[in-house]
């Protein structure tokens, strides 16, 4: 699924990310991403990029939004460079900037995370859909499959993304579509 950074920090965004990470607060981030490189993957990106160019890697949450369904945070890290600035280098498809929380109390150790979702609106879909897409996430990585970035698909992971997909059409029907920016 592909998040839409929020606008402006409002107090819903705000809230979502001191439940995360109370000692922290979420900045917005421009996206450069390398050349070449493959999307969603951070972890590989970052260390490589800095291994040649300095810098040190923050990890944290990626705060995603769509508008009046949910708020999702995707475990990411960024490169903040020698002299302080902080980008995100990860190739993203239309994104130009992220909101990102900083989380100094996790340490990507080479599994998954399971991202973390908030529902915006009292939907017993939308429940259903955080719901599922935390069952996907449990199947996708149970035992070994932690560590594989390919996955081939069980009976039961087509199960849940056929109910996903249609869940998603009925809440992009009445909520509208995430837009990404």
């Amino acid at each position: 699924m592909k998040e839409r950074t929020p606008h402006k920090l409002k107090p819903s965004i705000l809230q979502f990310c001191m439940s995360i990470v109370p000692d922290q607060e979420p900045f917005y981030v421009p996206v450069q991403p390398l050349f070449g490189q493959p999307m969603d993957e951070c972890f590989v990106i970052v260390p490589k990029h800095i291994f040649t160019h300095g810098g040190k890697q923050v990890i944290g949450w990626y705060i995603g939004e769509w508008p009046k369904v949910m708020i999702e945070a995707v475990f990411h890290d960024i490169w903040q460079t020698e002299d302080g600035r902080f980008v995100d280098i990860t190739p993203k498809e239309g994104i130009s900037r992220i909101l990102f929380l900083p989380d100094t109390h996790r340490k990507y150790e080479g599994r998954q995370i399971d991202n973390i979702r908030k529902p915006l609106t009292e939907d017993k879909r939308i429940y259903r859909f955080c719901e599922l897409a935390h069952g996907l996430f449990t199947l996708e990585n149970e035992g070994d499959l932690a560590y594989e970035s390919k996955i081939t698909n069980t009976p039961a992971m087509e199960e849940i993304k056929r109910e996903m997909a249609y869940l998603y059409l009925t809440l992009v029907q009445k909520y509208g579509v995430k837009n990404v920016r």
